[in-house]
């Protein structure tokens, strides 16, 4: 019943470490409204990826994924990589890269309005 944004992320990924902060922004500004991110740490030493959620104060729910996972469940090859899903479970967005404040804002906005 969450609109979610599923980030595929890595620790030694630059563009993720420039989307993360946006990322966290958008978290603070929808979670009231039934919205979550859930970042999806790709093959990274658990070490690294909490260093890396300690260095940009993420928040929001973190999980580790398997790169074979993450191809075969969602055609994932690259990092970063994000996904809008619905309140029914529909991939309603993809950004295969780094996203930021605006892109953010268009594909969640109207998703979170809907009920």
């Amino acid at each position: 019943g969450k609109v979610v944004l599923l980030n595929f992320w890595a620790s030694w990924c630059e563009p993720c470490k420039d989307e993360s902060p946006a990322m966290e922004r958008a978290y603070q500004r929808y979670k009231d409204k039934g919205f979550v991110v859930l970042g999806a740490g790709v093959d990274d030493l658990t070490k690294d990826a909490q260093a890396f959620v300690k260095r940009f104060g993420l928040t929001y729910p973190i999980v580790k994924y398997g790169s074979a996972n993450a191809t075969k469940d969602f055609g994932t090859r690259y990092m970063p990589e994000s996904f809008v899903i619905d309140r029914e479970g529909r991939i309603v967005a993809l950004r295969r890269g780094q996203v930021d404040d605006k892109w953010l804002n268009d594909n969640i906005a109207p998703v979170v309005a809907e009920q």
